[in-house]
Parts: C-alpha cells; sequence; structure tokens
C-alpha cells in the first residue's frame, strides 16, 4: 500500500477512522498519513502540494525515532524546523517611543 508524507507545515481537518468513529486530525509534516484517509482527501492532498508518495515502506515517525528533515519539492535546499522568529516584547528599551 503506498504511504503519503506531509511535506506541508502542517494539514487540518483531515478524516481519520478510530474505534469511536471519524475524528478530524492535525497532521504536521513530516507526519505520515494513516491508513484509511480517504482518496479523495488524499487526491486534494497531492493535487495542492501539501503531501508527497513515499512509498509502502514508510514508517510513521515514532516517539524517540529521529528522523532526517524534510524538504520541498520546489525548494530542495530549503529545510524546515529552525528555530522560530518571535518579535520582542512591546515596551522594550531598543523600541522607538510612541508618537502622541
Amino acid at each position: 500500500m503506498t504511504k503519503y508524507q506531509v511535506i506541508a507545515p502542517c494539514i487540518t481537518h483531515i478524516p481519520v477512522p478510530g474505534v469511536g468513529g471519524t475524528s478530524l486530525d492535525t497532521l504536521y509534516q513530516g507526519a505520515i498519513l494513516p491508513d484509511g484517509v480517504p482518496q479523495d482527501r488524499i487526491k486534494h492532498l497531492l493535487d495542492t502540494g501539501l503531501i508527497v508518495e513515499v512509498g509502502a515502506d514508510a514508517q510513521p515517525v515514532g516517539v524517540g525515532t529521529q528522523d532526517p528533515p524534510v524538504t520541498t519539492p520546489d525548494q530542495p535546499d530549503k529545510v524546515s524546523g529552525g528555530p522560530a522568529k518571535v518579535a520582542p516584547p512591546p515596551g522594550k528599551k531598543n523600541d522607538p517611543p510612541a508618537k502622541r
């Protein structure tokens, strides 16, 4: 069975069947789509470039595994997962004074 890997930062509202019925999940970059995702949803995700086919031997990322970073097809040299850039909180001394 073919497996698919998420290459977008995340994908949301993915219908996944479970013991209590279908739930809508969020999957993050590098995740493998679980079995049971409807084919029309997979086609949509492929057509929009949010997932790629990785083959039948792909395994979901588990606790304690170290997978290589995922690159995007249109930017093969750009690797995701770097530190987030956070703006400093307002009111720092290096902020210009507020205009009145």
